[in-house]
């Protein structure tokens, strides 16, 4: 099989891994793990770091001045639905004086990485479901260095696991370690500024 946004190679897992470039023997078996791990990073950081197609996508204000979204690398397009019509008839803009907007991180391009939040700039958003409606291509243009090395270690973690039926493989110092399911901990450390907030409402 290949990877599917995958955030590491098969090539590159075989190096951590410290397998022959040459040798195919486990490739089938790696592939998948690659995948898992990515699927992993995302469930802990709440985002993806692959690049998505152009496509449009729905979101919701819940106080009129922000709009969390799945990281973004441009949009073409930014509409909103005023009244719930299903029609959305505001356009808004980054420029100008009626209905602006700014994409945040403001300094996110700068430093080659997306966009996850919109703040309405001269006007509020409405707060009603699915109103603000994005077209534009989302995602990561690049994965990032640190999730690249975070998957990197993940797929290493469940690549032994394979001998470990049990969770149990012998350490070191000849004694016996407890491999803990979940994100390893350093792949946690790696990846925790990419989380995105979570939002609580009354």
């Amino acid at each position: 099989m290949a990877i599917s946004n995958g955030y590491c190679t098969l090539a590159d897992a075989k190096q951590q891994l410290g397998i022959d470039s040459s040798d195919t023997t486990e490739d089938s078996f790696i592939e998948p793990l690659v995948e898992a791990a990515s699927r992993e990073i995302d469930a802990f950081t709440g985002q993806f770091f692959h690049s998505a197609s152009s496509e449009t996508r729905y979101y919701t204000s819940f106080d009129g001045v922000y709009v969390y979204v799945d990281p973004i690398q441009s949009l073409t397009a930014l509409t909103s639905d005023a009244d719930n019509d299903n029609t959305y008839e505001t356009t808004w803009a980054t420029t100008g004086s009626d209905n602006r907007y700014r994409l945040e991180p403001v300094n996110s391009s700068t430093n080659s990485e997306s966009y996850w939040r919109l703040h309405a700039i001269t006007a509020n958003w409405p707060t009603t479901s699915a109103a603000i409606k994005a077209a534009g291509t989302f995602g990561w243009a690049t994965v990032p260095k640190q999730i690249r090395e975070a998957c990197l270690l993940q797929t290493a973690r469940l690549f032994v696991r394979r001998s470990a039926p049990f969770g149990i493989v012998e350490a070191q110092d000849g004694g016996m370690m407890q491999l803990r399911g979940g994100l390893d901990r350093q792949v946690k450390e790696l990846i925790e500024r990419y989380r995105a907030p979570t939002m609580m409402f009354a």
